[in-house]
């Protein structure tokens, strides 16, 4: 009787340790199973945006000024503006904004471009750019007669700052939108060895030839 119990109670010990190992086999198991799952979802990301890197649309930027008139008290650029898609989708919902700002040091230029990443108006669903595509548009950036007499130099001139940027939607599915953004100093063409000169409304309005557009080094991107 004692060797059956002494029997029964080592089977009890021995059926403990075994279902403690095969509980621990079990968490084992799960964790492995677990690493396992959040592996290859990280891996389906990493796919997911090497693929989108590589197959999303893409677009350039060249704009070129048409000439510059004074109006009412403010005034008027007048620019065209041409977008390239290098990518190999199409670009949806693409809109071109030209802003001109004449603070120095302002920021409403990429203020205005950042408040478009946030909305995706119905007039914008036909602007599509397919692959190899090119979209030119004629935009006007204005300011008016109060920010423009409230932002004059001393000398009565202005250095009015040019911001354009392209912002369209991916057909991959992205939630963000992407944009391609250019900021540009404005000045007067001036044919002597100085070069360029401020703007200032007595010179008058400005055709193409007078006007001077210049890349703001370490101020255009695209993402």
């Amino acid at each position: 009787m004692i060797a059956l119990t002494a029997v029964i109670a080592i089977g009890g010990a021995i059926s403990a340790v075994i279902f403690g190992l095969e509980l621990y086999q079990m968490r084992v198991a799960t964790e492995l199973t677990r690493e396992s799952l959040e592996i290859s979802q990280r891996a389906i990301i990493q796919s997911r945006e090497a693929l989108i890197a590589t197959q999303r649309p893409w677009l350039t930027l060249e704009a070129s000024a048409t000439g510059l008139a004074w109006q009412g008290g403010g005034t008027q650029l007048e620019l065209t503006v041409t977008s390239k898609n290098t990518g190999l989708t199409p670009a949806l919902y693409t809109r071109i904004l030209a802003i001109m700002d004449l603070k120095i040091g302002g920021r409403k230029g990429s203020d205005i471009c950042n408040s478009a990443r946030t909305s995706d108006s119905k007039e914008f669903m036909t602007n599509v750019i397919f692959p190899g595509a090119t979209l030119t548009q004629e935009k006007v950036a204005k300011v008016d007669p109060g920010e423009l007499n409230a932002l004059r130099l001393k000398d009565g001139s202005l250095r009015p700052t040019v911001t354009v940027c392209i912002d369209y939607r991916s057909a991959l599915g992205e939630p963000n939108h992407h944009q391609t953004f250019m900021t540009f100093d404005l000045f007067r063409m001036h044919y002597a060895p100085d070069g360029h000169l401020r703007v200032d409304p007595k010179d008058g309005d400005l055709a193409a030839s007078d006007i001077d557009l210049s890349h703001r080094e370490g101020e255009n991107f695209a993402d």
